[in-house]
């Protein structure tokens, strides 16, 4: 079998516990972070970031420790992620390109299943008949404004709380991505940052570093936000699980070494009875594949 196959059967055993626990179909909420180097997170090894919120949602639910993208780059990155297809086979193997046509994903699916699919933030994938999301305002598109627009909870407080349908929202921020504008980075002063190994140690660098970093926690505070407009909505009880997905290597010129196909995922879901960590290898594609067994308990044919 083929492997993209495989791993979304092998996380449905996972989510199997969940579904037996419901009395309804579970909403989805699906966070992205944009640019974050995984084991800059204090959850993976970090020695230098502060994500309370980030480190709270892990501590109540599932951790992927081997979590790989197909392609370090991020529009085929998303375009794994919502298709379950790797890049070569959905069409978009380069940034700033785009899927086939023909290609079915997250939204096709779960739109079967009796669910609203919504986007806010970054979408960058196209064309729209391939990711036919609903689009959900409150969240800059751009990852490159100078500074990133303020961000309204109100647009993704609606959609999460209209109760008539199951939900899958997916809030694409765009934090940390450069040009590091966000954040307080007098919380890192340069001097006292500890640097990864594999970058050079100057002081510019390590003033960058901390701007980064302070992108970082600004993007936590965002998560936090988020997940307070969850709890506010009473949606999160019982019924909704959600994701934070990382995507690549943070800094310019290091995207294509190993860290930048390496990606940290983490899932929290009330239904479940007990936490863990996932410890074997995930492709990003493959959580298509299990959003839809969460939401329906049984595998379809991709």
């Amino acid at each position: 079998m083929h492997k993209k196959i495989i791993l979304p059967i092998v996380l449905s055993l996972a989510v199997a516990g969940f579904t037996a626990y419901a009395d309804r179909q579970p909403n989805v909420l699906i966070i992205m972070a944009d640019d974050c180097t995984y084991n800059d997170l204090p959850l993976f090894g970090g020695q230098n970031a502060k994500t309370p919120n980030i480190d709270r949602l892990a501590s109540q639910g599932l951790t992927f420790n081997r979590a790989y993208l197909g392609v370090a780059m991020c529009q085929p990155s998303r375009a794994e992620l919502f298709s379950g297809q790797y890049a070569m086979r959905n069409g978009c193997a380069w940034n700033h390109s785009a899927s086939r046509p023909t290609v079915t994903s997250m939204p096709h699916y779960l739109r079967e299943l009796g669910y609203r699919v919504g986007i806010a933030g970054k979408v960058h994938v196209k064309p729209a008949k391939a990711f036919p999301f609903e689009k959900v305002p409150g969240f800059d598109a751009s990852c490159v404004r100078n500074p990133t627009r303020p961000h309204d909870l109100a647009g993704i407080g609606e959609f999460i709380g209209k109760d008539e349908e199951p939900f899958c929202l997916v809030i694409a921020l765009v934090e940390p991505h450069v040009p590091w504008v966000m954040g307080d980075a007098s919380q890192y002063p340069p001097k006292k940052i500890k640097l990864p190994p594999n970058i050079a140690d100057t002081p510019r660098t390590r003033e960058d570093f901390g701007k980064y970093l302070a992108e970082i926690t600004y993007m936590d505070g965002q998560v936090g936000e988020i997940l307070q407009t969850l709890e506010k909505s009473g949606q999160a009880k019982g019924h909704t699980c959600s994701l934070h997905l990382r995507a690549r290597f943070a800094v310019p010129g290091l995207q294509m070494d190993q860290l930048g196909y390496r990606a940290a995922h983490r899932a929290h879901c009330p239904l479940a009875r007990q936490s863990a960590r996932w410890k074997t290898y995930r492709s990003a594609g493959a959580i298509r594949g299990c959003t839809a067994d969460f939401a329906c308990g049984s595998r379809k044919p991709w």
